[in-house]
């Protein structure tokens, strides 16, 4: 998700992961009141279309796509991508979306973590957020529970994942050594060898992976740059390097096998060994 705070002029000992966390979910809950209360499967005509799709992330990503869209395209472009974006969720993403398969499409959210999940799920086009009360409640439209209940059973989706959580404990790793990351070095990884010839190995997508599984910000080039969560002031790491320098940490098998081995030390020597083999 994108940094929202500017913590350099705070004092040190407010620069904690709690308040970038805390600014995070109130920034990603002043999004959820202005998106959609309903979805393109719940339209009975193509009034609101637009409006929709101007949320959606396909909208931030290709903003210069002028065209007008019908409930019939956009229904078939969601439903014809859901196997591979259901590959390529978050890990808070792939949790609630398995909690709204199980409980039938309705589900409440039970902490923060999950708003900013919920608000990705609504971008994605596949639901719906409600107040009662105190409570906010996700809702996922009928058309979506078979086939993503179909999606998330079968054998190549878990074998995508698996392969999907060894690269996401690397990159952290990294992250956990360095605090920031070019986005190339896994982007690069990702697409060759946890996607290439499988039906999720899709540029697009994969960026979005990026951008909704890990903080991040851009660099004066525009650039994106993943962060460590706990990372409190990426200005002061990018203001050590001239603006020709690529920041970034090579991910070989060498620099991965140590920042694993570092994080997870505890682990078996099998399971470490297994992580840095992509």
């Amino acid at each position: 998700m994108l940094r929202e705070t500017n913590v350099q002029r705070l004092h040190w000992a407010d620069k904690t992961m709690s308040v970038i966390r805390q600014e995070q979910l109130e920034a990603s809950e002043k999004r959820l009141a202005s998106l959609p209360r309903v979805t393109i499967f719940d339209l009975t005509d193509d009034t609101h279309i637009e409006e929709i799709w101007q949320c959606s992330y396909d909208a931030q990503e290709h903003p210069r796509m002028e065209q007008l869209h019908t409930r019939k395209e956009l229904r078939a472009t969601v439903l014809g991508s859901l196997a591979a974006e259901a590959a390529l969720l978050s890990v808070e993403e792939h949790l609630l979306v398995e909690r709204l398969v199980t409980l039938g499409g309705t589900a409440e959210l039970i902490d923060w973590e999950e708003t900013t999940a919920a608000e990705s799920l609504v971008r994605r086009l596949w639901c719906t957020i409600s107040r009662e009360g105190n409570r906010t409640i996700v809702h996922m439209p009928e058309a979506l529970l078979t086939p993503l209940t179909l999606c998330l059973s079968s054998h190549q989706h878990h074998e995508l994942r698996d392969r999907l959580m060894h690269h996401d404990s690397v990159i952290r790793a990294m992250l956990y050594i360095g605090g920031l990351l070019h986005f190339e070095e896994p982007l690069y990884h990702l697409m060759t060898d946890v996607l290439k010839d499988t039906y999720a190995s899709d540029l697009n997508l994969a960026l979005r992976y990026l951008r909704t599984s890990y903080d991040y910000t851009y660099d004066r080039r525009g650039d994106m740059l993943l962060l460590h969560p706990g990372l409190a002031d990426p200005e002061h790491l990018l203001r050590q390097y001239s603006p020709t320098l690529e920041f970034s940490l090579e991910l070989s098998e060498e620099t991965m096998r140590g920042a694993v081995e570092g994080i997870c030390q505890r682990r078996s020597p099998c399971l470490t060994a297994s992580m840095v083999c992509l």
